[in-house]
């Protein structure tokens, strides 16, 4: 039994995933328009468990162990609007009883799909009382080996969607489906493993079918065709065959789209026609584009299928030119040759590998192309083969979204749009940046640019303003590229630009140049090599999140948390941004050994981690003041014992500096006065004076001559020699 607060309540929601439970919860509040009580035990729905939730709208009770329902099981839901019983152990011979959906009287959608998940060769009659839902709309059920509807299925004369799951049916008769009602519209036919085989009528009775969903089913595609005999010379809007021919082991089931396979298809009128991934080798007489109403096409995807356009290149393009509607062109990932094959030259002995190949091998050189105004989404990409197209013109073009990614070639196509241009999508991913720059003209619409492992450190150190040609840029994904730093110039001038994709690069360094982007509100730098994030881009972050919501991926990063780092590991637990992981990203821990681990739990038991920093930066605090100390004491002990000198030395200086701006001459620098028992002493220090000092000393004995008048400018400094020698 579940209490209120084990489930998730919001208003009138409730949700109980994952409760154990065994029965249905009865203490939740009454007003509740929504449950959910997926992932429990629940084996079967007693009479009058739900009837307390008279407002019920959406019940969910997928993934549990039901096994039957009670009569009175929905008793009182008469609000209820979608019922979702997949996944359980609900049989559909025996789990439905009579009377059971009568009280869902505004039942839209029912969802009983996933339970028949053991198989059975025996015939298996339907007795579900779908008859009793008026309104129903859409229905999610198995299709058994040999199953048999009753004619209470063709009562549902509101019935649009039929959603067939756990398909065990290896042969649809042209009586499958007889009393299936004629006003379904979408038929989904996707998760038939065995190999299904239908009848040429087996669709007869979906009179008003206007989309067929085979897609994922063992049919094959020759067969999927074929059941398309009922809708000749009818419009459908969507035939949807992908995936529905598959690879048997030791078998070769390759398909050659021939005239008689689409003899059927030729003359209906399809708005979305889905051929993708079905081993398509080749396409004879040009039938595919041999539609009788080319002109209903809106939507057309041959991806993920081995043949090559070379043969047909120009009659295609026509073809795309005829279907005036065409909206949507999709092909890709079509391994239908290798760009640059190396050969073995064998002569005797010796193997040589010869790279001289031809670049359009195998390719038809095509001057230029001429795309439909009318396209919008056009995706060429992941192609394993050269091509020839020298140019794209796009006159007046309609194009939105342009996809010409993921195939190496020799010549990246030129494209040139005359008249309006309203491009706002492009991506040319996986091919070398040296090989598509200049290849476009300014595209002033352009918002999104998917550029991955184009090679751009090819380009983005050595040029400026790469994007010049796309000044109006909102989002830009620069991924996979091997960058390491980006200049400043180099990105140019991108005022709008909101999205910026960094991630799987080797930057050590947030480049400040991101720093420049006003409106930046997303950034993603996940699965470099940073190791911190330093101060002024965390305070740059945290003033955009002031701005608007700021996204910022940082994850799989080689941080280190340290005692340097410490500002960065609080801040990803205190910010405001909206981090990926919630901040929680895992760190190297060079004090513990080299350990990792997560900043939320080094953060938890912070102490244990980091403790001795504070000690460690007042031992450096103490080391720093101590050195300054002795420092001081050493310097002031010279200045003390050599002060003398040191006096001497400035005042000579200061003096000659003088006496050089004054236009002062001095003959003498010293003039020694001594009395007569002084001589001996005097010799002394002449010598002191003249040879170690360098001064000219004025001795009167020596020095004066008799009878001449002596001049005291002649002297500088006069000095006693008992004040010297004291």
């Amino acid at each position: 039994m579940c209490n209120a607060h084990t489930c998730v309540l919001n208003r009138t929601k409730a949700v109980c995933r994952h409760q154990e439970l065994t029965r249905v919860p009865q203490d939740l509040p009454r007003v509740i328009i929504f449950l959910d009580i997926s992932y429990n035990n629940l084996t079967v729905i007693n009479s009058s468990e739900l009837s307390e939730y008279k407002s019920l709208q959406t019940l969910l009770m997928n993934d549990n162990i039901l096994e039957f329902l009670h009569l009175d099981a929905f008793c009182g839901l008469s609000l209820l609007i979608e019922l979702s019983l997949a996944r359980n152990n609900l049989h559909v011979d025996r789990a439905y009883p009579n009377g059971l959906f009568k009280p869902l009287i505004n039942l839209s959608e029912l969802d009983i799909s996933q339970n028949m998940k053991k198989n059975t060769n025996d015939s298996t009659k339907y007795t579900i009382p779908v008859n009793e839902l008026k309104h129903l709309n859409k229905l999610a059920i198995d299709l058994v080996h040999q199953p048999h509807f009753g004619e209470h299925f063709r009562k549902m004369r509101t019935l649009k969607v039929l959603i067939f799951d756990f398909c065990f049916a290896e042969l649809l008769t042209n009586t499958t489906f007889m009393n299936m009602p004629n006003n379904v519209s979408e038929l989904f036919l996707n998760t038939c493993r065995h190999f299904v085989v239908i009848e040429t009528n087996a669709l007869f009775y979906f009179d008003n079918l206007n989309t067929l969903d085979f897609s994922g089913s063992n049919i094959h595609l020759s067969r999927a065709l074929n059941a398309l005999y009922p809708f000749q010379n009818r419009k459908i809007d969507n035939v949807l065959f992908r995936g529905i021919t598959y690879q048997e082991l030791g078998q070769d089931v390759d398909i050659v789209l021939t005239n008689d396979m689409i003899k059927y298809i030729k003359s209906m009128c399809v708005q979305t026609l889905d051929l993708s991934n079905n081993l398509i080798v080749k396409i004879v007489n040009e039938s595919l584009l041999s539609l009788d109403h080319p002109e209903c096409l809106q939507n057309l995807l041959l991806s993920a299928n081995r043949f090559s356009l070379d043969n047909f290149a120009t009659d295609f393009f026509k073809f795309l030119h005829r279907a005036k509607q065409l909206k949507l062109l999709d092909y890709s990932y079509i391994p239908i040759a290798y760009n640059e094959p190396l050969f073995l030259d064998i002569n005797g002995n010796n193997y040589r590998k010869v790279l001289g190949v031809d670049r359009y091998y195998g390719s038809k050189i095509i001057p230029f192309v001429r795309l439909p105004s009318h396209l919008e989404y056009v995706r060429f990409s992941h192609i394993m083969a050269a091509t020839g197209m020298k140019e794209i013109v796009l006159a007046n073009s309609s194009l939105r979204h342009l996809e010409i990614s993921n195939f190496k070639t020799y010549v990246f196509p030129k494209f040139t749009f005359e008249g309006t241009n309203n491009l706002a999508y492009l991506d040319i991913s996986g091919i070398s940046a040296e090989t598509t720059i200049g290849k476009f003209p300014v595209l002033q619409h352009l918002e999104f640019l998917v550029m991955k492992n184009a090679q751009l450190y090819k380009l983005l150190w050595n040029n400026t303003n790469i994007f010049k040609w796309a000044p109006n840029l909102q989002s830009l994904d620069l991924s996979y590229n091997y960058i390491w730093r980006i200049k400043d110039a180099t990105l140019g001038n991108l005022p709008y630009l909101r999205n910026l994709n960094l991630s799987h690069n080797m930057f050590n360094v947030i480049p400040k140049v991101l720093m420049t982007f006003k409106f930046l509100a997303y950034l993603d730098l996940s699965i470099n090599q940073l190791t911190n994030i330093p101060k002024y881009i965390r305070d740059w972050v945290d003033l955009q999140q002031e701005k608007r919501q700021f996204n910022f991926f940082l994850n799989k990063n080689p941080y280190i948390c340290s005692c340097d780092t410490i500002d960065f590991l609080f801040w990803t637990s205190k910010t405001k941004v909206k981090l990926d992981r919630n901040g929680n990203y895992l760190c190297w821990i060079p004090i513990k050994n080299g350990k990792s681990r997560y900043m939320h739990n080094i953060l938890k038991f912070f102490r244990d981690y980091f403790g001795e920093c504070k000690a460690k930066m007042w031992l450096q605090i103490g080391t720093g003041l101590l050195t300054f100390t002795i420092c001081a004491l050493i310097i002031s002990t010279l200045v003390y014992n050599f002060r003398w000198r040191i006096i001497f030395f400035f005042y000579r200086t200061f003096r000659r500096f003088v006496e050089r701006r004054l236009d002062v001459m001095f003959k003498y620098d010293v003039y020694v006065s001594y009395s007569d028992d002084c001589e001996a002493f005097l010799k002394l220090l002449s010598g002191v004076i003249e040879k170690d000092w360098g001064f000219t000393m004025c001795c009167q004995d020596r020095d004066f001559n008799v009878g001449v008048r002596v001049l005291m400018k002649e002297l500088s400094i006069f000095i006693v020699a008992e004040i010297l020698f004291f």
